[in-house]
């Protein structure tokens, strides 16, 4: 493709997405020109107030804007949008695309008009939908569905998108939420440890974690668990709330075998969630409506929907000097021994062979580097859409909350252990966090200098984004970190 040459005061728009020098840049946002360098690369004043440059080699991701008043990125109801842009080689073509369906928008009198299709593979007709202008920056539209030929009411009015509104739509702030849920251990814990989790850029708190020193009739043992939710925080707080119950009652634990008990205390809650759908996790503790850091969206009754909440789980029990882990998911654990970061768990991911294998073996497919195009851990609890294949136990379906479990010995070279979700791993390699914290928790005479939430927050502010996106998307999500250490009593 030909390199487009933009001077001052072109209107243009960007034609897909790409990382430019400080953030990416969205497909359909439109912007004025306004600087051009001697090298040839461009400034842009972006329409929600944003300006960013852009350098010449990416000129092919942008497009001229004149061409038609109807290109950007619109937005109707509360959280809808869609973006009209122009047909990669077909000139004057219009493409509309919102979250599920796209179609070629053609003239038709007053209206452009398109017939859509959706946009994972299935030829299937899904409806068509027909645009019209009110002035420069508000429209109408009208839609119909599947084979249905009645018009919707018009929808009344359609805002061209701001940067506030694109991200309000994909589940974040526009400005980052720091506030920080910190806890450290008392002088009576057999390990010290310290916690901190933090809302950052999502429009709510979605993580739950549990800590327990002094666990239950076992002489030392300690206990300690991070959920990770998606799709609002029910899940990941009703595991919270029940997760100690659940090991505690198991035959496993009264026989000792720590692993076996966190997994099966997983798969129980699984089954309780789902038994008593969705009452289970509605009235769960934790779950107050009245808590706005805690991102309770409307969950549909029927409990395989594909939008219904879920989480991750990875949990740690600490007896006789010997560590006990359960993993169902992308959070990690990670061990520091004399320095070097040893990761003790693995991550549940399209990555691994084995985790594909299972779910095309239960009907499911991998897209995207996600299951079924739409989730992207592969193990979890809830998440019941992914569980629905009756024939099949819960340890076989495409996504499952069977943990995998793990043991080890604490050695005297061990230091700490680091139990953190997803969104500390996004943004560094176990290494670096390890690094970063072994600096900041031990003196030469191996005394903790500060307390460890402290420094837990202090990894998190130093791990989130300045920008949503910027970077590939690390630093954006919630954040949950816990740091036990391994060498000094509390």
């Amino acid at each position: 493709m030909a390199r487009e040459l933009f001077t001052v005061g072109d209107r243009v728009q960007v034609r897909c997405q790409f990382t430019s020098v400080r953030i990416v840049l969205l497909r359909g946002w439109l912007g004025t020109v306004i600087t051009v360098n001697r090298r040839g690369d461009i400034e842009i004043e972006f329409d929600d107030g944003e300006c960013e440059w852009v350098h010449s080699w990416n000129f092919h991701r942008l497009t001229k804007a004149e061409a038609s008043s109807y290109l950007g990125t619109w937005c109707y109801g509360k959280f809808d949008n869609f973006t009209i842009s122009e047909m990669k080689g077909s000139s004057g073509k219009l493409l509309f695309e919102d979250s599920q369906r796209s179609g070629v928008l053609m003239a038709n009198n007053d209206f452009v008009q398109a017939s859509l299709t959706r946009r994972d593979g299935d030829a299937t007709p899904s409806g068509q939908v027909r645009i019209g202008k009110i002035n420069q920056d508000e429209l109408v539209a009208q839609f119909t569905h599947g084979d249905e030929e009645e018009w919707s009411p018009s929808v009344p009015v359609l805002r061209k998108a701001t940067r506030e509104m694109v991200l309000r739509h994909i589940g974040f702030l526009p400005e980052p939420s720091c506030t920080k849920v910190t806890d450290d251990s008392g002088e009576d814990a057999p390990y010290a440890y310290g916690i901190c989790a933090m809302q950052g850029w999502r429009q709510g708190m979605e993580d739950a974690h549990v800590c327990v020193p002094n666990f239950g009739s076992v002489a030392g043992a300690c206990f300690f668990a991070v959920f990770d939710g998606h799709c609002g925080a029910h899940v990941a707080r009703f595991c919270g709330s029940n997760v100690v119950e659940e090991l505690m009652s198991t035959q496993a634990y009264k026989e000792k075998q720590y692993g076996e008990a966190m997994r099966q205390s997983f798969l129980t809650l699984d089954e309780r969630m789902l038994k008593n759908w969705p009452t289970s996790i509605l009235t769960s503790e934790g779950t107050d409506p009245a808590d706005k850091s805690v991102r309770l969206q409307p969950v549909d009754p029927y409990p395989y929907a594909s939008r219904n909440p879920g989480c991750t789980a990875l949990a740690c029990f600490i007896e006789e000097r010997r560590l006990h882990l359960a993993n169902a998911g992308d959070s990690r654990a990670v061990l520091c021994r004399a320095g070097e970061a040893i990761e003790l768990t693995t991550d549940h991911s399209t990555k691994l062979h084995s985790e594909c294998t299972r779910i095309v073996k239960a009907g499911g497919h991998v897209t995207n580097d996600r299951v079924n195009g739409m989730l992207q851990p592969t193990r979890s609890l809830g998440d019941f859409f992914f569980k629905s294949k009756r024939s099949l136990p819960a340890e076989e379906q495409s996504v499952t909350a069977n943990a995998e479990t793990f043991s080890y010995d604490i050695v005297p070279e061990d230091e700490f252990m680091v139990l953190a979700c997803d969104g500390v791993w996004d943004s560094w390699k176990s290494q670096q966090v390890v690094d970063f914290i072994r600096e900041r928790v031990t003196a030469d005479d191996n005394v903790t200098k500060v307390p460890l939430s402290d420094v837990a927050g202090q990894l998190l502010d130093e791990l989130l984004s300045p920008e949503v996106f910027r970077g590939g998307g690390g630093g954006c999500d919630n954040m949950s970190c816990i740091i036990v250490s391994l060498t000094q009593p509390a």
